[in-house]
């Protein structure tokens, strides 16, 4: 025999089975997702109090930073290396600081520069390879009677005029620009037609050390003064030799630079076997003119004495006044007696017209002595 054991389950005990199972299944989905969502916004959460933390920090450091940078231009205020939140920003706040600093300097040096140029007289301009003025000072501007705007960024020949331009500044300019520091002293002409003596100093400006020339510098200073001084004094010296060796009514040479030249015609005459000869002129009762006009008349038939004696006589030769009505003549290279004759002569010829001062007629006439060298 052979035994068979069989087992039986209904259907509808199966699925009510399953339909528990899912159910539990459900629930333990929603609780599972209801605990991620927890999470989830547990964390986000935290990161956003982390976040909001953080960035008010970094918000403040920022800030730091914007009112450093704003400082830059009006309050020039160092940061405070304790406000700073994160390390990682003293380092750039030091820099920060030291930048600063530099720039403090930097502007007081430059403002120190600004008011020794603004004090000083001196006409000083920077102008571009283009011949326009990028700066000037404020001695310039006096000088010229111009406001600022009315030449910075305006070229030469809208100031100065083309022609004028090529001709007297295109030359000057291009040599600087060219490289060349020189300087120049020349009249100019102010606006107010009034002309002032500049000596004037030309530096090329480079754009970098080695590089191109882009600009130059000019300063001139006003020595009007300076050289009119110089003028009168040279006029000075000039006025005190010629009196130191010439008469001073009739402009004649005097007895000092009489006996230069008579040494030089000696020597002269030696080296070349001439002759020198040396006429003694007197004029004839000239003291009774003096006595009876007055010393004025007497001058001035002197002078007219001394220009018609020197129309006469060669340009070799000198007419000197000793004193008085005394004269003395040096004739040079005389190889024969018989030309002193000839000078002479005419010398007695200059008395045949009358001397008139004043309407008055003179007739005079002159003793003359005569001494040759080498034979006296």
């Amino acid at each position: 025999w052979k035994w068979y054991v069989g087992a039986g389950v209904y259907l509808d005990d199966i699925n009510e089975e399953i339909g528990k199972l899912k159910h539990i299944m459900e629930a333990e989905l929603e609780k599972t997702i209801f605990s991620i969502l927890g999470l989830v916004l547990f964390f986000s959460l935290l990161l956003a109090f982390f976040y909001f933390h953080i960035s008010r920090k970094i918000r403040k450091d920022f800030q730091i930073f914007t009112n450093f940078f704003d400082s830059l231009v009006n309050k020039e205020e160092m940061i405070d290396i304790k406000n700073i939140k994160f390390r990682e920003f003293e380092e750039l706040a030091r820099h920060a600081n030291a930048m600063l600093k530099s720039k403090i300097q930097t502007d007081t040096y430059l403002e120190r520069y600004k008011k020794i140029v603004s004090s000083s007289d001196d006409l000083l301009s920077f102008i571009d390879k283009e011949y326009r003025y990028l700066a000037v000072s404020e001695g310039y501007l006096s000088f010229f009677a111009k406001e600022k705007a009315e030449i910075v960024g305006h070229s030469m020949p809208e100031l100065f005029g083309e022609d004028y331009f090529q001709h007297e500044l295109k030359p000057i300019s291009d040599r600087a620009l060219s490289g060349e520091s020189f300087e120049r002293e020349c009249w100019i002409k102010t606006p107010s037609g009034e002309y002032r003596y500049l000596h004037t100093k030309y530096f090329p400006h480079y754009e970098k050390k080695g590089g191109d020339v882009v600009a130059y510098v000019v300063s001139a200073r006003d020595i009007t003064e300076k050289k009119l001084n110089e003028e009168k004094l040279i006029a000075s010296e000039k006025e005190l030799d010629f009196l130191a060796h010439n008469d001073s009514l009739t402009g004649l040479p005097n007895r000092i630079l009489l006996h230069d030249r008579i040494a030089h015609a000696i020597a002269t005459s030696n080296r070349g076997s001439t002759m020198v000869a040396l006429c003694f002129i007197d004029l004839d009762n000239f003291k009774k003119i003096n006595d009876s006009f007055g010393h004025s008349y007497g001058d001035t038939i002197l002078k007219q004495f001394a220009n018609r004696v020197c129309s006469v006589i060669r340009a070799c030769d000198t007419l000197s006044r000793l004193g008085g009505d005394e004269f003395i003549l040096l004739v040079e290279n005389i190889k024969e007696k018989s030309e002193i004759e000839r000078i002479v002569e005419k010398i007695q010829n200059v008395f045949d017209e009358p001397f008139i001062v004043n309407t008055q007629k003179f007739f005079l006439s002159a003793s003359i002595g005569i001494s040759y060298y080498p034979d006296h």
